[in-house]
């Protein structure tokens, strides 16, 4: 809390801030999978690597 000039007390603007960023990480980790239930909705297919892929030596 913060007072104003004329004595009253009002939300610091960090606050809103601070859960703005929060609801942004916790939305953005849903859309990548962070969690649990987001990582129920990702679909992936299997990729085969082939005998004469160069990358195939480093995995």
């Amino acid at each position: 809390m913060i007072r104003t000039q004329g004595g009253n007390a009002t939300q610091n603007p960090l606050v809103g801030t601070a859960d703005k960023a929060m609801a942004d990480m916790v939305r953005y980790g849903a859309e990548f999978g962070r969690t649990p239930s987001a990582r129920t909705r990702i679909r992936a297919e299997g990729h085969s690597v082939g005998p004469d892929d160069p990358a195939a030596a480093f995995f």
